[in-house]
């Protein structure tokens, strides 16, 4: 079974400083060369704002996939608004460069190489980056949207005021679009079928995508995210093998290693909430990405807001936890009950995240 795991053909990594993008983007710098093209940061000349600037080559065009792949993204990623999404500004074809998407420009890494700096998280900053991508894939799923890739890779740890972070869904390539109905409405999905490929990343698929089923649902995603977050608390892979079909058919007639025993420092409530979200039956599993993502909170023993959660009255009594990942930081949290809202006071982030 053909597997596409999201790499381009090699391709020139020409910066083209200076040039001007469909009349209003220029080219700052080069920034990297990701999955269909090639990524810079650009400024609107018009109102100065920094943008990254996906560039997909007119050498890749002839590709049909990475073609639709491009196309994909730009109207999947382009109809969400999350905070917890990265934010889609323009897309077009310039005719000297090729497609082009502009995104947001976002300042941090992904958690790809986080994990390959720290391999693990301490479960407070894993529960808190799981939390708000759920929230993002939830407002994918309401759209219609199944984002088909999710992977530590694809969730970027962008970096804002005060040292705040927050977790957001990168490249909806291969991702998918349904109606109510549930009839696909991308005619590239029927392409991608009819050739028999397998999109998505092996270690990442969900049972029901590594077998090649066509009728893929959000539930694939929350398999995906709780595969990620079962590698951010351990270090290591559910599902490991020798090749990709190896890793895929594990994932299709194995269970994977208890969290617990694989990593017994980790809460036994994270744990319930990530192996429920890898039940090889879906429709045994968390059945949706909000109930997932309040299934973590609870976990987590934090109200579930989006950024901020209202300050604790003066008499509430707090208690403290040390992330093993950043020593000699300690974190003050208020118990849920002890929340309320008063006047004036300053909103405090419902996690703290290492800077480091």
């Amino acid at each position: 079974m053909p597997v596409a795991t999201g790499r381009a053909p090699q391709m020139n990594s020409t910066t083209h400083e200076g040039r001007l993008v469909a009349s209003k983007y220029r080219i700052a710098r080069f920034i990297a060369a990701g999955s269909m093209g090639q990524v810079y940061e650009a400024v609107h000349v018009g109102i100065g704002k920094h943008v990254a600037l996906k560039v997909m080559p007119h050498e890749l065009t002839s590709s049909k996939e990475l073609r639709a792949r491009f196309r994909r993204e730009m109207r999947a990623a382009g109809m969400l608004e999350s905070e917890y999404i990265v934010q889609v500004f323009d897309a077009g074809q310039d005719t000297e460069l090729g497609l082009y998407l502009v995104t947001e420009f976002l300042v941090g890494e992904d958690l790809e190489a986080r994990l390959a700096r720290e391999q693990r998280l301490d479960a407070s900053t894993a529960a808190a980056i799981g939390y708000q991508v759920a929230r993002g894939l939830a407002k994918a799923h309401s759209a219609g949207v199944i984002h088909r890739d999710l992977k530590p890779g694809n969730i970027f740890l962008a970096e804002r005021d005060g040292g705040a972070r927050v977790a957001k869904i990168l490249d909806f390539g291969v991702s998918k679009r349904r109606t109510p109905d549930d009839m696909v409405v991308d005619a590239d999905e029927e392409f991608a079928t009819a050739m028999g490929i397998t999109l998505g990343t092996p270690q990442y698929m969900s049972p029901e995508q590594a077998q090649g089923r066509p009728d893929l649902d959000s539930r694939a995603d929350v398999w995906s995210l709780a595969a990620t977050l079962y590698e951010v608390l351990s270090g290591q892979s559910p599902y490991e093998g020798d090749s990709p079909v190896e890793v895929m058919m594990r994932i299709v007639h194995e269970d994977p290693r208890p969290l617990a025993v694989v990593a017994p420092w980790v809460p036994a409530a994270l744990c319930e909430v990530v192996h429920a979200g890898l039940s090889r039956d879906r429709n045994e599993r968390t059945p949706d990405a909000a109930t997932f993502a309040e299934a973590l909170a609870d976990a987590a023993r934090v109200t579930p807001a989006p950024v901020t959660i209202p300050c604790p009255p003066p008499d509430a009594e707090p208690f403290e936890h040390e992330p093993p990942s950043s020593a000699g930081s300690r974190v003050q949290f208020f118990r849920r009950d002890a929340i309320r809202d008063p006047a004036g006071c300053t909103p405090l982030s419902p996690w703290k995240w290492p800077t480091t």
